[in-house]
């Protein structure tokens, strides 16, 4: 037991690493993914009127905003007197679209996807403007100006869940899970070794061995790793900028992923899944042109970085393992996972889902997933003996890669 937390001390840069990104994963899938697609401000009024479906118009918000707009133009221009009314810059086409109106007992609930009008922090004294507040004093506005004299009630958050508090659970349940697998592995009989491990004890047939990941746990010990992990994410970037369209709609190709797949093979599944994350965080910022950010891409990376460490870091290298590493990030992570994320980004039903996933994404992954795999195994291979010489790979994975 001493010599399992010595272990774990001796790491603890790395673990430490592994716990802040999945507190961070947790947070951004909460905010972003649930939050953002499923909690709701509910805004309740009373009125004399019996009819007020012209509410969920859009001439009736089109309306409205360009009378506020005119009179903010006439004093401006002086010719009438009073203040600007100032009002929040909202896609009320969107937000109408999933926007419900329901008659209640005391009146009736105009309810808005919270995604819609977020909490807001103002830059010049860092103060919070509560998404709450910010809906009501978006709507009290807009409906002043209907002719039913419609009286507010109350405003509320519903289907709200704590980002923190999931990121929280999130991460101690990782911590959970990876401290039971370090402690199942740790403790497997050194007997085992012999059947698992090949040749020098540093190749290994399956990753399914604790000394597998006491390696993979160590990318962050050196200053070397440091610095060459440093130099290869930035050529990742740097491919970012090289987009090719692939004919199949928005999709596009890069090269990102053969660097992609280089870090993995140099150090191993852990420290691929940390260069995911990243990745697709300063890539959003860097070279966002006008997307929008979405958590359930950042999943993407970090499971596309998983699968090459476990198909390439310390173990044989093949055309058939970057075959089978394609097929994964291609057919489940890009196709499956990435259409349900364009689903939930752009609020696809059934059938926009199947057709996006059956007609641009399928055809897209499946088309390029051979000359991708013949690509990779390429430069694996032309990149095996140099990374070696500079001990950054093993020597064995040089001598032995083949086709199969």
């Amino acid at each position: 037991m001493l010599s399992f937390f010595k272990y774990v001390f001796r790491y603890k840069f790395s673990l430490l690493a592994m716990f802040v990104t999945f507190f961070l994963l947790g947070y951004f899938i909460c905010e972003f993914a649930y939050n953002n697609q499923v909690a709701r401000y509910t805004y309740t009024f009373k009125t004399e009127a019996t009819d007020v479906n012209y509410l969920m118009d859009e001439l009736f918000f089109t309306n409205t905003l360009s009378i506020i707009d005119r009179h903010n133009e006439m004093v401006a221009s002086g010719e009438i007197e009073g203040k600007k009314i100032s009002y929040a810059t909202v896609d009320y086409k969107r937000m109408l679209q999933s926007a419900q109106l329901i008659q209640i007992e005391s009146g009736y609930s105009f309810s808005v996807l919270k995604s819609f009008l977020p909490s807001l922090v103002r830059s010049s004294n860092g103060t919070v403007n509560q998404g709450e507040v910010r809906c009501k004093t978006y709507l009290d506005l807009i409906f002043s100006y209907s002719e039913d004299g419609i009286v507010f009630d109350a405003i509320t958050l519903n289907h709200y869940q704590n980002p923190f508090l999931i990121g929280t659970w999130t991460c101690l349940g990782s911590i959970v899970i990876i401290f039971m697998t370090l402690g199942i592995l740790f403790y497997l009989k050194k007997e085992q070794e012999i059947i698992i491990i090949e040749n020098n004890k540093t190749l290994f047939k399956t990753p399914f061995h604790k000394r597998y990941w006491m390696y993979a746990s160590t990318f962050f010990s050196k200053v070397k790793n440091i610095s060459m992990i440093s130099i290869l994410f930035a050529l990742m970037m740097i491919c970012k900028l090289i987009p090719i369209p692939s004919g199949f709609g928005s999709l596009g190709l890069s090269f990102t992923y053969l660097i992609f797949a280089v870090i993995a093979m140099c150090y191993g599944p852990l420290c691929a899944m940390v260069v995911g994350f990243l990745s697709d965080i300063l890539g959003f910022f860097l070279f966002q042109g006008g997307s929008v950010f979405f958590p359930g891409y950042t999943l993407d990376a970090m499971l596309a970085g998983f699968i090459y460490g476990l198909c390439f870091y310390r173990t044989k290298v093949s055309f058939v393992k970057c075959l089978t590493a394609r097929f994964f990030v291609n057919i489940f992570v890009n196709v499956l996972l990435g259409s349900f994320w364009w689903k939930i980004l752009y609020q696809l039903d059934t059938a926009g889902f199947i057709t996006y996933l059956t007609f641009t994404s399928l055809p897209k992954n499946v088309l390029y997933l051979l000359p991708q795999s013949i690509l990779l195994y390429i430069l694996l291979k032309a990149l095996a003996v140099p990374l070696a010489r500079f001990h950054l790979i093993e020597e064995d994975v040089a001598k032995h890669m083949s086709i199969f």
